[in-house]
């Protein structure tokens, strides 16, 4: 990936493929750099299993997934943290078999390749979902501000969204207005 922003499309569409809104927030330090940024979608998140199964393992689909709605191609889109930053903590919640509600947690850092995932029993009215905080932000001639997020996904997903009308990204609280763009 040339840019974190064009990394960050990428953790998008593994969103957009997994449910139908995704989050992207920006949050920054008091003097304005910034000190993470989170994307959250709202699928159907990954059991335990299936991050052992699917997470490790390169170009492998969900099992549900519809191959004429999905944006990803290699199936490695979730590696595109390591443009970004050089500390992701991801939490992912998922319905198990056993109708429990279960959030797998777990960090990836460049520097280490070991994959240790905690597992905790969430409340019921939990959203399901993945949620990933990308720490020490690499990119610093391209800073990924909210603005610059915007044009790169607007640039990216609008024949997508303009397609895919139930579907939001969604920069520091404000959707992407495709229309507009489309009018200009």
């Amino acid at each position: 990936y040339s840019t974190s922003a064009k990394a960050l499309a990428e953790l998008v569409a593994n969103g957009l493929t997994a449910g139908t809104r995704v989050d992207v927030d920006v949050d920054s330090n008091p003097i304005e750099g910034i000190q993470k940024i989170t994307v959250t979608d709202n699928g159907a998140g990954m059991t335990a299993e299936e991050l052992k199964d699917r997470f490790v393992v390169v170009g492998v689909l969900p099992p549900d997934c519809d191959q004429t709605t999905r944006l990803g191609r290699f199936g490695v889109g979730r590696l595109a943290v390591h443009r970004v930053g050089t500390v992701s903590h991801w939490s992912t919640v998922a319905r198990c078999k056993d109708n429990r509600k279960i959030c797998s947690s777990f960090e990836l850092r460049d520097e280490t390749h070991d994959l240790v995932v905690k597992e905790e029993e969430v409340p019921e009215d939990t959203q399901t979902g993945t949620r990933i905080e990308i720490h020490n932000i690499l990119d610093e001639k391209e800073v990924p501000t909210p603005a610059r997020l915007r044009g790169e996904f607007l640039a990216q997903f609008c024949a997508y969204l303009l397609a895919n009308r139930d579907q939001r990204i969604v920069v520091q609280g404000e959707p992407l207005d495709v229309d507009a763009m489309v009018a200009t």
